[in-house]
């Protein structure tokens, strides 16, 4: 799922996995922030300078990617989840929202704010 934020380029994307190397092969569930263009080192590195007042403005610390040579940073916030347990949908979904809307107030008018 992709939602937009204002800015071309730019998007808030959910994600499931069945295994994530970074929880010893546990599923997770992920609330991000895609950067995805050309302007996407410029526009990551404006909102990290920002990253203090925008983690305490969303009560949340986000897990902050730029990889060197890549065109696609992402900020994001994940958990761990087991998505093959229907019982457990309920419980991600809402917190895959609560996470999404968080995202949306805060980075949102700040991309916006970068439209050239």
């Amino acid at each position: 799922m992709n939602i937009a934020v204002g800015l071309s380029g730019c998007k808030l994307s959910a994600t499931a996995l069945f295994r994530s190397a970074d929880y010893d092969g546990q599923g997770e569930i992920r609330a991000a922030l895609i950067l995805h263009s050309s302007e996407a080192e410029y526009y990551f590195e404006a909102l990290h300078r920002l990253k203090g007042e925008i983690e305490e403005e969303s009560n949340e610390i986000f897990i902050w990617e730029n990889k060197d040579g890549i065109k696609r940073c992402q900020v994001y916030l994940r958990t761990t989840a087991d998505i093959s347990q229907r019982s457990e949908w309920q419980r991600q979904h809402e917190w895959l929202l609560e996470k999404l809307d968080r995202m949306y107030a805060t980075f949102s008018p700040r991309l916006r704010s970068l439209k050239g």
